[in-house]
């Protein structure tokens, strides 16, 4: 039988005579399934232990977090160049046909700083 060896599971049987094997039967017939209702009655009945529980550590949860150090942080670069014009188009457009481009300059970003410092800016 490729090796395989027989069971020795005590003297052997006389012929006619067969083995009794055993039947379950539940005593309280098939168990139903359970529904929502049952699982609210349990928790009824052992709403102290939930409430031994959920109380302590929600209570202790909630503390730590309050207690934790604020963790943000905000950086913020801003670059201010002054714009860059056409000096063809800037003697057309200027009253006087002089380009104003160093004008400008020097006080475009004085202006602009001024602005971004306002109190309109910060609103």
């Amino acid at each position: 039988m490729d090796g395989i060896q027989p069971s020795v599971t005590g003297p052997p049987r006389p012929p006619g005579l067969q083995a009794h094997t055993p039947t379950f039967t539940p005593l309280h017939g098939p168990t139903p399934s359970k529904s929502p209702s049952d699982y609210l009655r349990a928790l009824r009945r052992r709403i102290w232990l939930v409430l031994v529980i959920a109380v302590p550590l929600g209570v202790l949860g909630a503390v730590w977090t309050v207690r934790q150090p604020s963790v943000y942080r905000a950086v913020a670069q801003v670059v201010i160049e002054p714009p860059q014009f056409d000096p063809v188009l800037s003697t057309l457009v200027s009253n006087n046909g002089v380009p104003r481009d160093a004008e400008a300059s020097e006080k475009y970003i004085p202006n602009r700083i001024a602005m971004l410092k306002s109190k309109v800016m910060a609103d």
